[in-house]
């Protein structure tokens, strides 16, 4: 048993700076995000994580804290965090459900074709993946744009060339007062690192 992630009094210390007044929302959102961290962490280099995982390409893609009565004064705390790791090589999504209080990995859980949305770095990582095609490149030559990422169809339609992998789609937009697609749908293959040609 280690050092608690979030400590019972920090927990109800969160909730009474976010009843106090809803400026205090900031001070929570730190909270949050420190712990989920510290739950990654742990999470990531718990032995029987490491085993589930194989030393195969993977990536945290974030995590949720459980909320839960707090005993005899009812006040819910989070007690248990959900860390979801995403297994390349395998197309797996892993789940960890950590304790907070006792800093122990409560269950690990494999999802295999499993596809939760794209965590932040997966969307910074197919937008500069598309950006690098060459073809998209020629599109977006001059022109000032943001892109939107989203998760693709073709990963689980039988008989796509993307079938049963981490796959995204990439929109590119001007930016300006009348933004206006720009280049296309680029389809981007996660688990491979590269772009996915729809006539292959």
């Amino acid at each position: 048993m280690g050092k608690p992630l979030l400590s019972r009094q920090e927990g109800l210390n969160a909730l009474r700076w976010a009843r106090a007044h809803p400026t205090n929302a900031r001070q929570v959102s730190k909270l949050r995000a420190d712990v989920t961290s510290r739950a990654t962490e742990l999470a990531l280099s718990a032995p029987e994580v490491q085993r589930a995982l194989g030393g195969r390409r993977h990536r945290a893609l974030g995590g949720d804290l459980h909320v839960e009565s707090a005993g005899g004064e009812g006040i819910p705390i989070p007690r248990h965090g959900e860390v979801a790791i995403y297994d390349y090589d395998r197309n797996a999504l892993v789940s960890v459900i950590v304790d907070l209080q006792n800093a122990s990995i409560v269950r690990v859980q494999e999802h295999p074709g499993r596809q939760p949305p794209p965590s932040l770095e997966e969307q910074k990582e197919a937008e500069e993946l598309a950006r690098k095609d060459p073809s998209v490149a020629r599109k977006l030559s001059g022109k000032r744009t943001t892109a939107a990422v989203w998760p693709a169809r073709e990963a689980f339609l039988e008989g796509s060339p993307a079938y049963g992998r981490r796959v995204v789609e990439v929109f590119f937009w001007t930016q300006g007062r009348k933004p206006a697609p720009v280049g296309g749908r680029v389809l981007v293959d996660l688990s491979r690192r590269e772009i996915v040609k729809l006539d292959q």
